[in-house]
């Protein structure tokens, strides 16, 4: 998510989200710089990526407005964005819960503007995808990451 600044610096931040079927629903704290700004200024962009590697690429921006929900709303809504990511018996560790307690508002994002992308289907994403050789990206312990070189989709 990007709420936009007057200095034209973008603040560009990985959140948690949950779609409820007309806005995208992020937990966050009232305290922080990204809520704060939108406080200010509601216009931002979020984009959510889910590429895969190669020409395995595909997503969607969104443009619109941030309504920064308060408590008790927040509270329920962020319950559930949470439970998207962590199982129950993992909210309960206290480490984890001590954390998320800190989420005490919601942006609940309005969409206005959306374009996505895909191309799976294109010919150099038919190419590489019947090929197999591209470098998938892979899940680590710091997040997502290539494969190794010399290490493609084939094996």
């Amino acid at each position: 998510m990007e709420p936009r600044r007057r200095v034209h610096a973008l603040v560009l931040v990985g959140m948690w989200f949950l779609w409820d079927g007309d806005h995208i629903l992020s937990p966050t704290s009232r305290r922080t710089r990204k809520a704060r700004n939108l406080a200010r200024d509601p216009r931002a962009t979020v984009m959510i990526d889910d590429s895969r590697g190669g020409f395995d690429l595909r997503g969607i921006t969104l443009i619109g407005r941030v309504e920064i929900v308060a408590a008790p709303e927040s509270l329920s809504l962020n319950r559930r964005i949470h439970e998207k990511y962590v199982s129950p018996a993992g909210l309960e560790l206290d480490p984890v819960r001590a954390y998320l307690a800190t989420d005490d508002v919601t942006l609940r994002f309005h969409p206005e503007r959306v374009s996505s992308w895909d191309l799976r289907n294109t010919e150099q994403g038919r190419a590489l995808a019947e090929s197999g050789e591209f470098h998938r990206l892979v899940r680590t312990n710091d997040g997502l990451e290539g494969g190794s070189l010399g290490e493609s989709a084939k094996g």
